[in-house]
């Protein structure tokens, strides 16, 4: 049987054929002195090696060893370069390259591992607030093409501890987010800026943020990422090294919130929102199981016995969380 095996070869165009041959013969001539790669004794120039590794990225956008070879070569420009002018320029013009191939394939790994490989070089070079605008611009146009691209999202958190702005990141992402209101992305980055802002001493950030869930909440009730946001600032206040009187105020907040969600069903015109629910729920299983309290357990059950009715695809869930909670205030 194996000798009528046969390897098919992939039906690669001539173009890309001829582009990956030439990339290869110029790197098989890169020579190493102290661990750099460098082009003594080659008969070609870091500029012309490139442009090679860029014909073959334009045959396939994911060929990580062209990627390599490109950035391999923009080094070798760099070192090359007296000036920070020069260097300015060099990396310039792989930014234009970047956001080339960004049009082409916004969700390629290896497009957002060059740029930042770009943006680190110039903050080295002592030329990054040249390429500082056009650095968020590149990614903001990422971002209104697909709101929830994770490659461009990744590459702004970067780029926003690089440049130490997450007072900006607030701004940016309270526009995606009235865009729209479930933008979980948006409402990610929202929340790991306001992290960062309450470890510089941001003590009003909390209480800020608290109100602005709460906005969105008035609009809609039912937006579970909203209450998952409010789930982790409670967290931030009663983990962190936060002042008691803001603690309190910022999860009296968000469970008044929640209660007055999941009121009468009689007294309100809709159905309780479930998320609602689900938090005041976890806040009394909490409460019970910290304090041993078998009246507040008692709360918490009949909350999640409400929650089968409102929510009876996850019952199961629910029960068992009962179940759970039972079972650490017998221990």
């Amino acid at each position: 049987m194996e000798d009528d095996l046969i390897v098919a070869r992939p039906a690669y165009a001539p173009a890309y054929v001829e582009a990956v041959a030439r990339a290869r013969a110029l790197m098989s001539e890169l020579e190493r002195d102290d661990g750099e790669p460098s082009t003594s004794g080659a008969t070609w120039t870091w500029r012309e090696g490139a442009a090679a590794a860029a014909a073959v990225v334009d045959g396939c956008g994911a060929h990580y060893t062209a990627w390599w070879f490109r950035w391999t070569c923009v080094r070798g420009m760099l070192r090359e370069a007296t000036t920070v002018e020069a260097r300015s320029e060099i990396l310039g013009a792989e930014l234009d390259f970047v956001e080339r191939e960004t049009t082409r394939n916004a969700k390629n790994y290896q497009v957002w591992n060059h740029a930042r490989s770009i943006l680190s070089a110039a903050l080295e070079n002592g030329c990054f607030e040249a390429v500082r605008a056009r650095a968020y611009e590149h990614v903001e146009r990422a971002l209104e093409e697909d709101a929830k691209n994770i490659h461009a999202w990744s590459h702004r958190a970067w780029l926003t501890r690089a440049t130490d702005s997450w007072s900006d990141e607030c701004a940016y992402t309270r526009r995606l987010l009235e865009d729209d209101r479930m933008n979980n992305s948006a409402w990610n980055a929202r929340f790991h800026a306001t992290t960062r802002l309450l470890e510089r001493g941001d003590v009003g950030v909390l209480e800020r943020e608290t109100e602005f869930a709460l906005e969105r909440l008035r609009f809609d009730d039912a937006n579970e990422s909203a209450w998952n946001y409010l789930r982790g600032l409670c967290d931030l206040a009663e983990t962190r090294e936060v002042d008691e009187d803001i603690a309190r105020r910022v999860v009296r907040a968000a469970v008044d919130a929640a209660r007055e969600c999941v009121r009468d069903p009689a007294a309100v015109a809709a159905a309780p929102s479930r998320h609602a629910a689900l938090f005041v729920a976890d806040r009394l299983a909490f409460a019970a199981a910290r304090d041993a309290d078998a009246s507040i357990a008692a709360d918490a059950e009949r909350m999640f016995h409400r929650l089968v009715s409102l929510d009876p695809v996850r019952g199961n869930y629910y029960r068992a969380r009962v179940d759970r909670l039972r079972a650490a205030l017998a221990l």
